[in-house]
């Protein structure tokens, strides 16, 4: 004689619970675990390692001092392949094919995907170098924004006078204006408005020759969507 107590009933309830657990834990734990969603591990990858290249050699004033850009190849990088102010047909950069430039920093010829060296066509990229100037005339030179604004703002190569400073708003006359030989550290493609798809990898570096300010630590921002 079975003196357990237990129906049919008490059994049936018992599995379709512990069947509602298993489903439960195989539809989201996975999910939950995992450290990036699937539609980003090719964009993380990307970023991180074209941040590392750039920061640790590609821009580096020597692979033994990683994270210590070297001036004019940094400024090179930057450069648009397209300018042309004369109409002679010719690149007319800072650092254009006259320059004594050669190797990887040959770079005002090439588009980004060679510079990075990117094969893979799906990946939108744009890499840039930001920093927050302590000076009125670094910060902000001309005037747009009050004076000292201490917003972190991309860098930018003032062609006139060789000193590197905040952008601030570029392309409507002022003093960094990616329109003449100015050089704005930013290249590529632009950011989606939703930037809930969009990776950034950050290398905190120096910029061998300084700022107008005097300091010489930026953020080398790298974006991948």
């Amino acid at each position: 004689m079975n003196d357990r107590g237990q129906t049919v009933l008490d059994f049936a309830v018992g599995v379709s619970v512990f069947l509602i657990v298993v489903a439960f834990v195989l539809t989201f734990v996975p999910g939950m675990v995992k450290p990036f969603q699937e539609s980003t591990q090719q964009e993380t990858a990307a970023a991180d390692r074209l941040a590392d290249q750039l920061a640790a050699d590609q821009l580096v004033e020597n692979v033994s001092t990683p994270y210590v850009l070297d001036r004019e190849c940094t400024v090179a990088f930057f450069e648009d392949s397209n300018k042309n102010e004369d109409g002679d047909g010719a690149f007319d950069g800072v650092y254009d094919d006259a320059s004594s430039f050669s190797g990887p920093c040959n770079f005002p010829d090439l588009p980004l995907s060679n510079r990075l060296a990117i094969t893979d066509s799906s990946l939108d990229i744009q890499v840039r170098i930001v920093a927050d100037l302590e000076t009125a005339a670094a910060d902000d030179p001309d005037g747009d924004e009050g004076g000292d604004d201490d917003v972190v703002d991309t860098l930018c190569l003032d062609a006139g006078d060789r000193r590197i400073v905040e952008a601030n708003n570029p392309g409507s006359g002022e003093v960094c204006d990616p329109g003449s030989a100015d050089v704005v550290f930013t290249i590529g493609d632009t950011p989606p408005a939703d930037s809930s798809s969009v990776v950034a990898a950050r290398r905190h570096v120096s910029v061998n020759g300084g700022f107008a300010d005097g300091s010489n630590g930026a953020t080398l921002v790298v974006e991948v969507w």
